[in-house]
């Protein structure tokens, strides 16, 4: 069957390089048993290996549902990175077992886009294609427009991320918490730091704009003494 849904394609970034870790495999486990599975998802949701795909007619659902996923799995230390977008979908009712063969369904066009949207940031957050952005105007408050400072590619443009779940405007001051705590293990994540700083910067860009749009105070403070710590850690990790 062929429908035209919206479709999130989250990949858990390091789990090549980490799935022997034992606090990695502790968080995956984690995130399958008590986040992914409980999940009342209306449509359908594809595990494979270091990929979570979410489908979904309600644009909301999905929102609420990936964020859930990607903030979640920062509170054990685990980075993800999505593409968010809508197109049409081949949704087989089940997958099909060829004698000592799993066959997995080919998704659709709107498969590639979504992953090809993953694939095309520097950053450990989740792109929402700029396509669909017309016909998804109840979530527009909670995207960001942001232009990555380390980009893939040399041609960098502005692109949209999707920085909060629904009306909960205090999730970017977490989820900046979350990833400057992730900074002293950075050798933990590929030594990436290019990455970091992009995410660092998109969500910092987050809670200006959020204090500026809707009055929402944030603790100034507090969020200084991030920063700080950041550049210590980072100095720590520089040669002397």
């Amino acid at each position: 069957m062929t429908d035209n849904k919206f479709i999130c394609y989250l990949d858990i970034l390091g789990f090549k390089s980490r799935i022997d870790e034992g606090k990695f495999k502790e968080g995956y486990e984690w995130i399958i048993k008590e986040i992914v599975e409980p999940f009342d998802y209306p449509d359908k949701v594809y595990l494979l290996s270091d990929s979570i795909i979410i489908i979904s007619n309600d644009i909301k659902d999905i929102v609420n549902n990936s964020f859930s996923i990607y903030s979640q799995a920062l509170h054990k230390g685990i980075f993800i990175r999505g593409g968010l977008t809508k197109g049409k979908i081949n949704t087989p009712q089940e997958l099909r077992e060829s004698g000592n063969k799993l066959v997995i369904p080919y998704l659709g066009k709107a498969y590639l886009k979504a992953y090809n949207l993953e694939q095309s940031i520097n950053t450990a957050a989740i792109r929402v294609d700029e396509d669909i952005l017309d016909e998804i105007n109840d979530i527009k408050k909670f995207l960001i427009k942001f232009t990555e400072i380390f980009p893939k590619s040399e041609s960098n443009k502005e692109k949209t991320f999707l920085v909060t779940d629904m009306g909960n405007y205090s999730v970017p001051v977490s989820i900046f918490t979350l990833i400057s705590e992730e900074i002293s293990n950075i050798s933990r994540h590929d030594h990436d730091i290019q990455k970091f700083i992009n995410t660092f910067v998109l969500y910092y860009r987050a809670l200006r704009h959020y204090e500026r749009e809707y009055n929402v105070a944030f603790n100034q403070e507090e969020i200084n003494k991030k920063w700080l710590n950041i550049l210590e850690s980072l100095m720590n990790l520089s040669p002397s």
